[in-house]
């Protein structure tokens, strides 16, 4: 159940602009998971930290690293309820190992000592007894339903403007994933770690003296990722299967909008009952490509579906380009849309 997912809470109620002291950075890796996935969570805090210490200020920026026996539930949220900030100070926890999706509680970190740390924990216990004025939590993890490059390399100079602009002078939160549910996140051998860790941290670093919003942090990342993942399992099938569909795209995920804006592409825009188009969403990807209302779906990208779920899970797995083969008044056609992120 483990490739590697990234969840970045930080849910970006507001873009007002305040200038925090300091922050707090909480990195997690469950190393005691073993194997490969150990060896990647290793790689994951360790581009990560490069990232911040090269991107803030040393008197900005307090590291805590938090591995092996010493990942659990209980731990996790004491030391997050217990931190010392002042009232301007921002905090951040940043775990990588295994994880999944409840379809009736949500995400969760899958921790090696322990079982399931939900994610709405971490945010209770980031936001209890107060508030920051600005949080996030970054996840590394799966968000699958149970049943080539190196690391950035820093240029000398001023790298402090980006990370100064999100992190200490930004008010709020947003909130993202690695993976849309039902996928999973890809874990690589160093020096990647996570695909979207690694993603990430080249964003940050090509961009460091730019003063993005996170919205354009998400969508270059979301890019990043999703055609790094196309191409790896292109070259690597069967990496997930899910509802008979297999997965062919790792595509970042924001719970939330993003300074009053949804950042999620509307990925096809159609809906069906008893696998017939009901419904066709206006200047969507299946309206430009020419799906209607009262259309049968045969097959998405070759594979035969039998069931709404399947069609469901044939577009959210598949890559931007995906082929419907659908049957109109007895007389079959092929149908090729260009699916947003």
């Amino acid at each position: 159940m483990r490739a590697i997912l990234i969840m970045l809470a930080f849910a970006l109620a507001n873009s007002g602009m305040a200038h925090g002291q300091r922050l707090h950075a909480l990195l997690v890796a469950d190393t005691d998971t073993g194997g490969k996935i150990g060896v990647s969570v290793r790689t994951d805090i360790k581009n990560l930290r490069t990232i911040l210490e090269a991107g803030l200020p040393a008197a900005r920026l307090r590291i805590t690293e938090i591995t092996g026996n010493a990942v659990t539930p209980n731990n996790l949220t004491s030391r997050l309820r217990n931190l010392q900030i002042n009232s301007d100070d921002a905090v951040i926890i940043y775990y990588s190992g295994h994880g999944g999706f409840d379809p009736n509680r949500g995400h969760y970190f899958a921790l090696t000592n322990g079982g399931r740390l939900y994610r709405s924990a971490v945010v209770s216990a980031i936001t209890q007894p107060y508030t920051p004025r600005f949080w996030g939590v970054i996840t590394d993890c799966c968000a699958s339903i149970p049943p080539i490059a190196v690391a950035p390399i820093l240029a000398p100079g001023d790298r402090t403007t980006l990370l100064t602009h999100l992190f200490l002078e930004t008010r709020g939160r947003v909130d993202f994933t690695s993976s849309r549910p039902e996928q999973i996140s890809l874990g690589i051998p160093p020096p990647i770690g996570g695909l979207f860790t690694w993603s990430l941290c080249k964003v940050l670093d090509e961009n460091a003296n730019q003063r993005l919003q996170w919205d354009d942090v998400f969508r270059l990342t979301r890019a990043e990722t999703a055609d790094f993942s196309e191409g790896f399992m292109a070259k690597n099938r069967d990496t997930h299967i899910h509802n008979g569909i297999t997965q062919r795209t790792q595509i970042p995920y924001s719970f939330r909008t993003m300074y009053g804006k949804d950042v999620n592409g509307l990925r096809l825009g159609m809906s069906s009952q008893g696998m017939v188009v009901t419904s066709v969403r206006s200047q969507s990807p299946a309206s430009r490509a020419g799906l209607r209302s009262g259309m049968r779906v045969i097959r998405v990208n070759g594979t035969r579906v039998s069931s709404d779920r399947q069609i469901a899970t044939a577009i959210n797995f598949s890559t931007r380009t995906a082929t419907l083969d659908v049957e109109s008044n007895g007389v079959g056609r092929t149908i090729n849309v260009r699916l947003a992120y």
